[in-house]
């Protein structure tokens, strides 16, 4: 018995010499992965850090361990070392911070959708201006100069107030409102609103719903003074010249994250329901809305 031990133990420690011996060798002699994965920490908002790091390292090693592809997962700082690393065949598969920088950098390097998240059972969500019931708003110009709490870090959520302003002939957010707060998770923007700190918020109906659901004192006493269209805000893009092969099979993996523990891991760190492909139409909405916001303004 004691022998077998020992010749178990052996054939481990052989293992793993030759395993990192592998990586070593990979490392000096420069071999690239499969899938470079890329994102900015600026695109989990409501999740930690180390979160945020471990889910999107969950998500690489899932693809390699399903599809078969090696990978490494990187950061990035600003959308021009993104651009540059881009074009420069560094970067495979990133996490956008939004669905407008794909929209602001798609004609200035080649990119190409690939998958967004599903929540609350849908791709998109609507974002809602809300006010408490007891307050006596009935008009977007009733808030002028009011407190305002918006998510910390969203540029669709400013682009949607923005541009309902204008309409408006209100001006944009930063000259209307007395205070604007950011809050980093979304119930701390709507209880903002419920006990008073503040006297609008902007939120998604998705968020909403979650919250009315838990305390549905918050569905009695807030009410929706404006609301956007349905809008992925949220993608993940290809680099464009990546191989088909490796893109078509990213795309058919998404949905197949909740049959395995890692998967079902990453889901709930960074707290959503599933992965879906994306298609062009899906950002249709948010190109009109950015298109109505910049001729509004240039009615100024």
């Amino acid at each position: 018995m004691a022998g077998h031990k020992q010749i178990m133990t052996l054939g481990l420690l052989i293992f793993f010499a030759c395993f990192i011996s592998v990586q070593r060798i990979s490392a000096e002699t420069g071999i690239r992965p499969d899938i470079i994965f890329a994102y900015s920490n600026t695109v989990f908002t409501e999740v930690a850090v180390k979160d945020a790091a471990a889910a999107m390292q969950i998500y690489a090693d899932e693809i390699s361990r399903q599809l078969g592809y090696s990978n490494k997962m990187v950061t990035y700082d600003h959308l021009e070392t993104l651009i540059s690393e881009v074009r420069n065949g560094n970067f495979d598969l990133v996490a956008l911070p939004s669905s407008l920088e794909y929209l602001r950098i798609r004609d200035k390097v080649g990119l190409e959708l690939a998958i967004g998240r599903l929540k609350g059972g849908k791709m998109s969500h609507k974002y809602l201006l809300l006010t408490h019931q007891n307050r006596g708003y009935t008009k977007l110009g009733d808030l002028r100069h009011r407190k305002l709490t918006i998510p910390k870090g969203d540029r669709v959520a400013q682009l949607f107030l923005n541009t309902t302003l204008l309409r408006e002939k209100q001006g944009e957010m930063q000259g209307f409102f007395s205070s604007i707060e950011e809050r980093a998770k979304s119930s701390q923007v709507l209880l903002s609103v419920f006990f008073g700190q503040a006297d609008a918020c902007i939120t998604t109906d998705v968020s909403f719903q979650t919250m009315v659901e838990m305390n549905p004192q918050v569905g009695k006493n807030l009410k929706v003074m404006a609301s956007s269209p349905e809008l992925v805000t949220q993608v993940s893009v290809f680099r464009k010249s990546l191989r088909e092969e490796i893109k078509q099979n990213v795309r058919g993996l998404g949905r197949s994250f909740k049959k395995s523990d890692r998967g079902r891991q990453m889901l709930l760190l960074f707290k959503i329901d599933d992965l879906a492909p994306l298609e062009d139409s899906d950002l249709s909405s948010i190109r009109d809305l950015a298109s109505e916001y910049e001729r509004l303004k240039g009615q100024r």
